[in-house]
């Protein structure tokens, strides 16, 4: 479930100085910073387990874990070593720095024999794993370091989980940063990242580290929600394969955020997703954003608050055919798309749209489906809608004459799987289609088989294109 409030647009006559200073910094750290840290990872790991380190040393790890009271932690790395997973063993065990300085102290009186280069070899495999960016600067509540609560909201796991937050921080940031300002978005972003952490790590005690901005910027989106308070605002909904927009008081949609947070905690115990954080960041944003509103001499910007900001047309147009969708009023959508694009264009997605629906109607489709195929410039996700509109709608397109075919054949060789191309091909040679299309589609497909090494399949399809070339068909 996906619920973004959209009611401020982006105006870059209000410069988001910090939205666009934090944004550039976490892609900047990913992208420099970060880059290094699985290669560094592989070489000391693989290292430490294929010099016998892990094997010499998980007897003393073990006692250490019982000595802590880590019993829970001890069951897990135990589990990993029956099962040969020797390389997430060593991982947290050559990452624990409070391991590495007990055994420092104590190495020399339990293996006395082990030369000295051993454990300095051994000691540069541990720096090297301690310089990775979540070992050094993520959060970890076991090795607690009151620099990583505000280092670890600067920090990454995957490019996917970079993307999602800094889009999410875009679109919700500005309007709080122009409505409290500069210098208090700053410290009400950092103070929400904080106690993200604290909250994650008050209810998380493994040692996994924290990374990522998301409990700051979940700070950021019920920073937007206590600005605008009880006003309805404009949100942007996607819940599984229904989307579009409604519009509801600001605040009601807290709790909705945090019993969704705190469900998905429960529910999914195993799960990577730090639900704690997301939790703490959405109560102190909150709880920040609101006493701002009550001070004496409030900082928020009510102006900017109150100022009606239009809608784009197109947007309202198609917000309500989503509307219409998810009440399963299908008639009413289908005449708004067609409204839609009367209006504003034709739209591939739209029109895909279009088809399916009227295809369920029992209404004509035949023009829209052909503009669809006849699109100028497809890209590969809507490569991959027509391939899916074609299997799993195939009397829709049974309809299409020969030369619309081969054109959705010769589209379809753009796929990384050749073989809905070549299944098109077959489907013309039952018709005894003659287009000149055709031709062209069974002349790719030679070249291509040919270039793949695919002798018999290259001089089959070279053979049909040139009866066809030569104007009949057996």
């Amino acid at each position: 479930m996906i619920i973004i409030p959209t009611e401020k647009h982006i105006d870059w006559r209000r410069t988001p100085i910090i939205l666009i200073a934090l944004i550039g910094l976490n892609i900047i750290i990913f992208s420099f910073y970060q880059s290094g840290d699985s290669l560094k990872i592989d070489r000391s790991v693989g290292q430490y387990v294929n010099d016998d380190y892990l094997d010499l040393e998980w007897p003393a790890y073990q006692k250490f874990l019982t000595s802590q009271g880590k019993t829970e932690q001890l069951n897990e790395f135990q589990s990993f070593y029956d099962q040969g997973d020797h390389y997430q063993l060593a991982y947290w065990l050559l990452s624990d720095a409070a391991f590495a300085d007990h055994f420092g102290e104590r190495r020399e009186a339990l293996y006395p024999r082990v030369r000295d280069y051993y454990w300095q070899q051994r000691d540069e495999l541990h720096q090297q794993l301690a310089s990775v960016s979540v070992v050094a600067y993520g959060f970890n509540s076991q090795q607690f370091n009151p620099l990583t609560l505000v280092t670890y909201q600067f920090l990454h796991g995957d490019l996917l989980h970079l993307v999602g937050n800094m889009f999410i921080l875009a679109v919700c940031g500005f309007a709080v940063e122009v409505s409290i300002g500069h210098g208090l978005f700053l410290l009400f972003y950092l103070l929400a990242g904080t106690a993200g952490a604290l909250l994650y790590g008050a209810f998380n005690t493994g040692p996994s580290s924290l990374v990522g901005a998301s409990g700051a910027i979940s700070g950021v989106m019920a920073m937007y929600l206590g600005i605008f308070r009880l006003r309805r605002i404009e949100f942007f909904y996607w819940i599984f394969v229904f989307a579009g927009y409604f519009r509801a008081p600001a605040l009601f949609i807290l709790p909705v955020y945090i019993a969704n947070e705190l469900l998905n905690y429960v529910n999914q115990p195993d799960s990577n997703v730090a639900f704690m954080a997301h939790t703490g960041g959405f109560v102190v944003g909150a709880v920040l954003v609101l006493v701002t509103n009550n001070l004496k001499h409030p900082v928020i910007d009510q102006a900017y608050i109150e100022e009606d900001q239009e809608v784009p047309a197109a947007q309202k147009a198609r917000a309500l055919i989503y509307q219409y969708l998810e009440k399963f009023q299908f008639e009413s959508a289908l005449a708004e798309i067609e409204r839609f694009q009367s209006r504003f264009g034709d739209d591939f997605e739209l029109s895909r749209m279009h088809i399916v629906l009227s295809a369920q109607l029992g209404k004509p489709y035949e023009d829209a489906l052909k503009r669809l195929l006849n699109w100028p410039s497809v890209s590969q996700r809507q490569l991959r809608q027509l391939n899916a509109l074609w299997r799993e709608t195939p009397e829709l397109l049974a309809t299409l004459d020969d030369d619309a075919l081969a054109k959705l054949g010769v589209k379809f060789l753009q796929l990384p799987d050749r073989s809905y191309a070549e299944a098109i091909c077959e489907q013309l040679q039952s018709r005894e289609a003659k287009s000149p299309l055709f031709a062209d589609l069974a002349t790719r497909l030679a070249n291509l088989h040919s270039k793949l090494g695919n002798k018999n399949k290259s001089a089959n399809y070279q053979a049909i294109a040139e009866r066809l070339n030569q104007g009949h068909w057996l």
